[in-house]
């Protein structure tokens, strides 16, 4: 069974393979789908390496953007004290000066501010183009006379569809 089809399955016992694994989410879900590590059964051995891989770069960002986040917070709403040590963190940890706490447009790890901005083009009233045709005008008559009808076509039946049975005509046919 692979990792993918064991998620969100609970086993008494399971035999692991992770030589093949890359990264830390496969050997997770495979070694905790048994109820205990009793019934866990490495296959065989394997590279510590293989498994033990740096996080990618967007979930790094984002807790670092939630812990800016989160001394942030502690500024605003924390005690004296609390913010004092919160503005000594962000200086040194986020290379800011306390003056600015606030987020900035620039700051990769804060994405308000991108946010709003995609919102607000996204909201902004739509301006339509002028029409070349005025709107009381048929749409035939608007079109080019080089552009002609589709042709009509048979009608076909689907691929699965049973033949139709021979008529009576058919069956006459045969005989003769």
């Amino acid at each position: 069974m692979t990792a993918h089809k064991a998620q969100g399955k609970t086993l008494p016992a399971c035999v692991v393979n992770l030589t093949g694994c890359k990264g830390s989410e496969s050997p997770y879900v495979m070694l905790s789908r048994a109820t205990s590590l009793d019934g866990v059964v490495i296959l065989t051995p394997f590279a510590h390496e293989r498994i033990a891989c740096r996080q990618n770069e967007d979930l790094r960002q984002e807790f670092r953007r939630l812990a800016y986040l989160a001394l942030q917070t502690v500024v605003e709403h924390g005690t004296e004290e609390e913010a004092s040590r919160a503005k000594r963190e962000l200086e040194s940890s986020f290379n800011r000066p306390i003056a600015d706490v606030g987020p900035t447009e620039n700051d990769p790890c804060d994405r308000v501010m991108q946010i709003e901005r995609a919102n607000a083009v996204l909201t902004a009233p739509i301006q339509v183009a002028r029409a070349r045709i005025p709107l009381d005008t048929p749409i035939a008559a608007a079109a080019p006379s080089s552009i002609r009808p589709m042709a009509t076509t048979k009608r076909r039946r689907p691929l699965d569809a049973r033949p139709p049975s021979p008529g009576p005509s058919a069956s006459k046919r045969r005989k003769s």
